[in-house]
């Protein structure tokens, strides 16, 4: 299982980064390290850079944008996902009845996997948006 476990704002003089800590339940790291060929560290800090006018839009109450970057390897390690932040409602239940439903299958050679955490609808009141890699509409697709 991959565990998101704490999601942080770090900042530079030009950047802003948003992290997230990762755990993965023992001997589960090298399925991980086997479906991510390219990836050479052992250090599982995953991290979002943006420029520094944009660092009010990161959500570091939310863990959506590192569910999504993490499904395509966990399905290919077939490891489910636990996130200890909020996920947004509608996001896992769209990933976990619809989107991995659909790409498991026989010719994808993806594992069916499940994400859990507790869920959140409420976005940040001071910005109003939150930016993630997939909307879940005809334009991610």
């Amino acid at each position: 299982m991959i565990k998101i476990t704490k999601i942080w704002k770090e900042h530079s003089s030009d950047y802003s980064y948003l992290k997230a800590e990762l755990s993965f339940d023992l001997g589960d790291e090298n399925r991980w390290l086997e479906s991510v060929s390219s990836f050479h560290s052992r250090s599982f800090v995953m991290w979002y850079k943006v420029p520094i006018e944009y660092s009010c839009y990161l959500c570091a109450e939310r863990s959506d944008a590192f569910i999504v970057a993490c499904v395509y390897f966990a399905m290919v390690a077939g490891l489910d996902i636990h996130t200890e932040i909020p996920i947004t409602s509608c996001l896992k239940y769209q990933l976990n009845e619809q989107i991995i439903p659909l790409l498991c299958n026989k010719k994808s050679g993806f594992k069916r996997i499940k994400i859990t955490g507790d869920v959140a609808d409420e976005v940040n009141k001071e910005n109003k948006y939150v930016g993630t890699g997939i909307s879940c509409g005809v334009d991610s697709f």
